[in-house]
């Protein structure tokens, strides 16, 4: 079972987004998944500039990982271009830190590079976006984070753009 709902509030100076999802699954020898998290991401930005300042709380839960609980923070730069009508490609880098609990590690920083979206927007009310980060961690140079993402959102309120549903296919490695 898999579910993500995502929440955006957005303002010409200012975009917040909630996220929450939640993978469970069981099979015939037990329980194979269980995961969540749970993200704030706030973008503050100029309208006279496609730049943006960007920072993200995270917290995620697994059952199955060395650290099952993991705290992050994220604080970055990022710029979107219009390529063509109604096509946004936006690029981030910016630091991030976690810390995983059970792992006895103390706080990971880690670069992060980001093609944070290709974004088309098919109607006033529907967009299609696709999202990739690469992390790699600034002390061990083999351990690196990849997370890709397509995403499907649905705008509510079309006149001031205000709150969007959207449900998305994602992928980690480390």
């Amino acid at each position: 079972m898999y579910g993500k709902l995502t929440a955006f509030r957005e303002s010409s100076r200012r975009v917040w987004r909630v996220l929450a999802a939640a993978i469970f699954s069981d099979n015939a020898s037990g329980t194979s998944r269980s995961e969540g998290r749970a993200e704030l991401t706030s973008r503050w930005r100029s309208p006279e500039s496609p730049c943006f300042l960007s920072g993200t709380g995270r917290y995620q839960y697994n059952r199955f990982q060395a650290w099952q609980d993991r705290l992050g923070t994220y604080a970055g730069l990022g710029n979107t271009l219009e390529v063509a009508e109604g096509f946004e490609f936006t690029t981030e880098a910016g630091i991030r830190a976690s810390d995983e609990y059970g792992r006895g590690d103390a706080w990971t920083p880690e670069a992060v590079f980001a093609a944070n979206g290709f974004a088309w927007s098919l109607s006033p009310r529907q967009s299609l976006s696709v999202n990739s980060r690469f992390s790699p961690d600034l002390r061990d140079a083999e351990r690196y984070r990849i997370e890709a993402e397509a995403d499907g959102s649905l705008t509510i309120d079309t006149k001031t753009k205000t709150y969007s549903l959207s449900t998305s296919v994602s992928r980690t490695s480390l």
